[in-house]
Parts: C-alpha cells; sequence; structure tokens
C-alpha cells in the first residue's frame, strides 16, 4: 500500500502547473522533507490483497515548509479531489477531503512524541560497499545507537545543525510492514527528543528515520 500512495504522490505533482516540481522530489537522492502515514479501515491483509471493512482510508502527511513545499504539496492533492487514480484488481482511488491540521508549536529544549496510526519508525543502515540494507527495531542491541545516527545523517542531509541532538524510545513495540516486496521491521510508540527547539520543529514536521517519503516516520507531538 506505501507504493501505492508514491505513486498517487507522484501522478499529484505531475499534474499541476505542467510538473514544473517533480524533478524537485522525485529527481537524484536528496532527503525529503516530509512524510506520511496510511490508516485502513479494519484491514485484513492477505498474500497478494488487502480487504477493508469499509472502502475508506486516512493519510496523514506532514511536511517543513522549506522552499514552499507545504503550499506545493498542498495544491497538488487540492488539485486531485474528485478524480478517480486507478489501482489493482478494478478498483479506484478517489480524494474526497483535505483537512489542514496546523502543527503544535515546539518552544522548548525537549518534546514527547508518539508515531501516528498507521505508522512507525523506519531505522536503516545503508552498507554502500555491500550495496546491502540493515534494519532495527526495538529490542535489537543497536536500535537506540541506529536511531540516533539515524536522526543525525537526517539532519545533515537537510542542512540543520546536528549538535546536542538526541531522540530516545521510551516505549516502543515491533512491527513488521511488507514495503515494496520487502518485510522490515518498523517501530511504533513514545519517543523523547531533545535540542534546540527550531530544530526540533523541523524534525517532528518532516518525519523522523528512514524511507519517511515511502510511509514511515510520521510522528505526533505530545507534550512540550
Amino acid at each position: 500500500m506505501h507504493r501505492v500512495m508514491v505513486s498517487y504522490i507522484k501522478a499529484a505533482l505531475l499534474d499541476v502547473n505542467d510538473g514544473q516540481y517533480y524533478s524537485r522530489y522525485f529527481h537524484g537522492t536528496d532527503s525529503k522533507n516530509y512524510s506520511f502515514s496510511m490508516a485502513l479501515c479494519k484491514p485484513q491483509f492477505y498474500e497478494d490483497h488487502i480487504q477493508l471493512e469499509r472502502p475508506v482510508m486516512r493519510v496523514v502527511f506532514s511536511t517543513t515548509n522549506h522552499q514552499g513545499s507545504g503550499y506545493i504539496l498542498m495544491n497538488s492533492f487540492l488539485q486531485q479531489k474528485g478524480k478517480a487514480y486507478p489501482l489493482a484488481f478494478g478498483n479506484t482511488m478517489i480524494l474526497r477531503a483535505v483537512q489542514l491540521v496546523k502543527d503544535k508549536s515546539i518552544s522548548s529544549d525537549s518534546a514527547l512524541i508518539k508515531t501516528v496510526v498507521g505508522g512507525g519508525i523506519c531505522v536503516r543502515n545503508h552498507d554502500r560497499i555491500a550495496n546491502k540494507d540493515m534494519y532495527y527495531s526495538v529490542g535489537d542491541s543497536e536500535f537506540s545507537n541506529q536511531l540516533q545516527q539515524n536522526l543525525i545523517h537526517q539532519l545533515e542531509r537537510m542542512e540543520l545543525p546536528t549538535e546536542n541532538i538526541c531522540i530516545e524510545c521510551i516505549e516502543g513495540k515491533k512491527v513488521i510492514v511488507r514495503h515494496f516486496g520487502l518485510y522490515i521491521p518498523v517501530t511504533i510508540g513514545f519517543f523523547t527528543l531533545h535540542g534546540p527547539a527550531f530544530i526540533l520543529q523541523q524534525i517532528t514536521e518532516m518525519g523522523i528515520g528512514s524511507r519517511r517519503s515511502q510511509g514511515f516516520g510520521t510522528v505526533e507531538v505530545i507534550t512540550v
């Protein structure tokens, strides 16, 4: 289902303003400043399909407004309202409503966050030499260290400061997710963030961890 949403985002960007913003997000390997999660209506997962109690899906999409990303993506989705988007097995997906939700402002040097429904934080270590990915989740001995390193690397790619930034999982659960033909572990639960307030704001808006633009890492601020 992550593949479906990635394809939908691409189609939406190509369909607005003659596709001029598509290359900003889908050319090259630059880190994207957004994440999303998908919540289905009482899904039953099978090997080749997902069956729902009702044909309804809720998508939470979160982004910073760096270079106007929030406006660009919001406008792209609004242009798709009422349009049928083809899916497998002769199904279609139609965007019925778009609601803008204001982010909770962070004004202190710490925040309690949680993963949103349908999401999870993906922690990946990519071995460039072997071209191999290793995934970590809560319960793994290297999870805390790899989670911290993922966050630092994410900030570096976005050219944001990394000094005094720290993330800790205080209550988590491992979930296995099928993603682009692979089964990968992600972690859902509660986390604490420590660091400069303006950096914490950026982190919570863009999401946390690996594969954020493929449906992982979306979080919600609980307390600041």
